[in-house]
């Protein structure tokens, strides 16, 4: 196959922390790696390795004014299809992760099938553009950025959402028929999480992500100040870096718990399955998380994995079968989880055994192939 990507993500990685990006690349990268060709156009890059099958364009744009970027990046994309179309024949057109209004520009395709996704769930506190005014500069143009959204859906052959039953609430939203899971790819360890767990054992929790609002980092900060009051020894790993670093070494000084949290900073993705091996029960502490890359991961390496009950993590974790899912959200719900799971001494490796079992469905050959099936099928189709 040879695939123009009219977007492959904000900023197409193998290596930094953006969690989109990795997704996307371990995407497209595999299927290069497999003998396709693809062409991608992403605004920015930060890739170290790659399939020379893997053709990666960034964008030219040297200016952007707030929400007319997506705008613009998509008339790019677009005058990128038709340079590349004069010297190569596509056999398909696909626009990554559309994220709604932020694709208000139907990609050309021709005759080509046109595939979008994955699609993710939106964060539930989206933050807005604001102007000097006080209100959404974006808000204005959502009309125009809707009504662009509703041709490129309409338009779309196939769609991917990276949950199934994400994949349904699509099809029906939508009343599309073509929809289907694509789960992103992981790496599975070559030795998963042994157990010996008892209320009165040192534990170490670990977060990994941004250091935003929308993660919530604090929160997780509060949850080792909780369980410690339970008089369980805690400590803790936060992986990561971002804008709230000052305040959560500040607020860990005044909670008086900062000698038992160690701040990681940010750390290379590859080596992130190797700390999350060092500790014992993962927690994510974001509400709606889109879709939750690190939380995979830390389930394929068969750690007890803690998340509130929203966005991608309450697809794919069954509550205690092989994740626990809360539905408050302030650190005494994951501190009073957390002490659950220690009270029952199986209950750690049947969770981390069982997640680790899951995770086997997302395997570089596993998804790669369903992939290529689907692709396959819906250029014979089309053709």
């Amino acid at each position: 196959m040879k695939i123009f990507v009219h977007s492959a993500s904000d900023n197409l990685t193998d290596w930094q922390s953006h969690g989109e990006g990795l997704i996307c690349f371990s995407i497209l990268n595999g299927l290069a790696e497999r003998g396709h060709e693809i062409h991608a156009y992403a605004p920015h890059s930060a890739v170290k390795e790659k399939s020379q099958s893997l053709k990666i364009y960034n964008s030219k744009i040297k200016t952007s004014f707030g929400f007319t970027q997506f705008w613009q990046r998509g008339y790019e994309a677009n005058q990128l299809f038709d340079q590349l179309s004069k010297t190569h024949r596509f056999d398909l057109v696909w626009r990554m992760n559309p994220l709604g209004n932020h694709c208000p520009v139907v990609p050309k395709h021709g005759q080509l099938p046109l595939v979008l996704g994955p699609f993710y769930y939106p964060w539930l506190d989206n933050q807005k553009l604001k102007s000097r005014f006080g209100f959404s500069l974006f808000e204005l143009a959502k009309p125009l950025a809707l009504w662009g959204w509703k041709n490129v859906i309409d338009e779309a052959d196939f769609v991917f959402a990276a949950t199934k039953p994400h994949a349904l609430e699509i099809k029906k939203t939508y009343s599309k028929e073509n929809v289907d899971e694509l789960p992103l790819i992981i790496n599975i360890p070559s030795q998963v999480k042994k157990y010996s767990l008892s209320p009165n054992q040192e534990i170490c929790l670990s977060f990994v992500g941004n250091l935003v609002p929308n993660k919530r980092p604090d929160v997780f900060i509060k949850i080792i100040k909780a369980i410690r009051e339970k008089a369980i020894p805690a400590r803790a790993k936060l992986i990561g870096n971002g804008v709230m670093m000052p305040e959560l070494r500040e607020l860990a000084k005044k909670l008086k718990i900062d000698q038992w949290i160690e701040f990681m900073g940010q750390v290379q993705n590859a080596e992130v399955p190797k700390l999350l091996q060092s500790t014992d029960i993962f927690i994510s502490t974001a509400m709606g998380e889109p879709y939750g890359r690190n939380i995979v991961e830390a389930m394929s390496g068969g750690l007890v994995v803690i998340c509130h009950k929203s966005g991608g993590a309450a697809d794919f974790i069954r509550h205690n079968v092989d994740g626990m899912l809360v539905t408050d959200s302030d650190e005494n719900a994951f501190a009073q989880c957390v002490e659950l799971i220690l009270k029952n001494e199986s209950l750690p490796q049947t969770l981390g055994t069982n997640a680790a079992t899951k995770s086997k469905n997302w395997t570089k050959e596993n998804v790669l192939s369903a992939l290529e099936k689907t692709l396959t099928n819906l250029i014979g189709q089309v053709k």
